[in-house]
């Protein structure tokens, strides 16, 4: 008699699957980055007794402006779409028509009757971006300044705040990496201590890689608008092959080097001690005392 129970509720459980659904999802707002899908159900509906873990080849999946849907089959992202509109599900590891039909028949005899070895999850994915995030540097961020050309070597140290936007740009990428399986959502706050502590690796990084090439540290305020570009781009480089997230945007809100004042006089007072320099310096300030005196005297 198990056989036939089994046989008897495998028929049962696999012909309600076969009714397609209907997925969507709310609005994503600034703060949600994944979220489990909705699925369509009426009062009126014939399908209302369908295992919620299975997704039935054809089935609709909505996806708005901004938004990407993914769906997985036994925890394996099988199926991606990012264009905006109606998506319908092809399940490239399910058989179709009659074959596919007896095959999950037979999984579920093998499995009682109930039990459903194959599994599906549809999750929505914002893309738009996320912008206002803002970061500082916990602690000053240490810095070696030394130019052979005038004998100096010293020790100084750079801090700054801003702020920075983010965009998802590969979903896939971004749930193997980042969200995982959920049943709700995953929202930003999870994701931002990750974010800050590359940035803050790329800023040290591109900080070192600036003063190397050449750059006075009393210049580095002047050049933030170029500074926060290469920072974006060498953060990218880190965040979107790994997580599936590109940096969009960066800003310094402030940029300070310490004792930028004392490194600008040594560096005005090492250059003097060139002959040609120190020359050309004094006859520049013959002129200046020059023409105040003359212009004094009129």
């Amino acid at each position: 008699m198990g056989i036939l129970s089994a046989v008897g509720a495998s028929l049962k459980n696999v012909l309600q699957e076969q009714w397609r659904e209907v997925f969507f999802c709310d609005a994503l707002d600034e703060n949600t980055l994944l979220v489990r899908a909705q699925k369509q159900i009426s009062a009126r509906s014939g399908n209302t007794q369908q295992d919620d873990r299975i997704v039935s080849d054809g089935s609709v999946l909505f996806v708005a402006d901004g938004q990407a849907v993914l769906v997985l089959s036994q925890g394996k992202v099988v199926d991606v779409c990012t264009a905006p509109g109606k998506h319908i599900f092809h399940d490239p590891t399910h058989p179709g028509g009659i074959s596919g039909f007896f095959r999950d028949v037979s999984d579920r005899i093998a499995f009682g009757g109930d039990v459903q070895p194959r599994t599906h999850r549809v999750y929505y994915v914002n893309t738009k971006e996320c912008p206002g995030n803002r970061f500082q540097t916990p602690a000053p961020i240490p810095l070696n300044l030394g130019d052979a050309r005038l004998a100096l070597d010293l020790d100084a140290s750079v801090s700054c705040d801003g702020v920075y936007s983010f965009r998802i740009t590969d979903p896939a990428v971004f749930y193997k990496a980042v969200s995982g399986n959920i049943e709700g959502a995953y929202t930003r706050n999870r994701l931002l201590s990750t974010l800050d502590s590359l940035l803050l690796t790329a800023l040290q990084d591109e900080l070192i890689a600036q003063v190397r090439g050449g750059i006075r540290p009393s210049a580095l305020p002047e050049c933030a608008v170029a500074l926060a570009e290469a920072v974006r781009d060498r953060l990218t480089a880190l965040t979107e092959p790994q997580y599936g997230i590109a940096i969009i945007s960066l800003a310094f809100g402030s940029l300070q080097v310490s004792d930028a004042a004392m490194i600008a006089a040594l560096q005005a007072h090492a250059t003097l001690q060139d002959p040609e320099m120190r020359t050309a310096h004094l006859a520049g300030a013959a002129a200046d005392a020059m023409q105040s005196a003359a212009e004094t005297g009129a």
